[in-house]
């Protein structure tokens, strides 16, 4: 299993413009999410007020609320973070931190276009699903649903949904796939299907069968 699955479980605690930062919970995903915060999104800018009250929201425990309140610390972190060497460390460190809290698995997806009843047409929120999901299929209470690390809990969800039956595989990155330069092409269908699942190899194949007539057309 890749990095993903070890920084899922295991987290990576620090500390940031003074903050102690050990989990992003789904409570934590929740409220920030409900306040709209960039961090979230990549696609967004992040200012500091934006860091500053994520860090706020990242104090917290189920069913605590935040107080958004600019405090004395939070007014001497956004003038320290005037100065720009500053800014670029705190928010690395924030960076690093928020990416191994959301190493959650990947799957492969299934290639089968016409089983529509797959497709989740709901408009339940992920977040609560998940908690949801953890209470009703395994022991886990909803206090310690809402305050694991968010990433562990949806290794757990896919723990779970995997000993109930469910099929699917995930993706392993750790895992690199071969190259077939100057590879005889039997060889190189045999370890793509050894290194591939079913679906990625039939799609593979498929584009490489024809690459391989195109090289002989030419």
């Amino acid at each position: 299993m890749d990095d993903r699955f070890f920084h899922g479980l295991i987290g990576s605690p620090t500390r940031v413009c003074h903050y102690d930062l050990k989990a992003l919970t789904p409570w934590h995903f929740l409220l920030l999410s409900a306040i709209h915060s960039p961090v979230l999104d990549p696609d967004k800018e992040c200012g500091v007020n934006d860091l500053l009250v994520c860090l706020k929201v990242l104090q917290l425990d189920w069913p605590q609320v935040p107080d958004l309140k600019s405090t004395t610390r939070d007014k001497w972190w956004a003038f320290q973070m005037n100065m720009h060497r500053v800014a670029r460390r705190e928010f690395s460190k924030f960076s690093q931190w928020i990416e191994v809290q959301l190493s959650f698995p990947e799957f492969w997806d299934k290639d089968d276009d016409s089983d529509s009843s797959s497709e989740d047409t709901s408009n339940m929120p992920g977040v609560l699903s998940l908690v949801a999901g953890m209470v009703c299929n395994s022991s886990i209470q909803l206090c310690d649903a809402w305050n694991m690390r968010i990433s562990e809990a949806r290794w757990y969800q896919a723990a779970i949904a995997h000993n109930n039956g469910a099929d699917f595989k995930i993706v392993d990155k750790s895992q690199e796939m071969p190259t077939f330069d100057d590879v005889k092409p039997s060889d190189a269908v045999d370890a793509a299907r050894q290194a591939m699942p079913p679906e990625a190899f039939a799609k593979w194949h498929e584009a490489y069968k024809k690459n391989q007539m195109n090289k002989e057309n030419n």
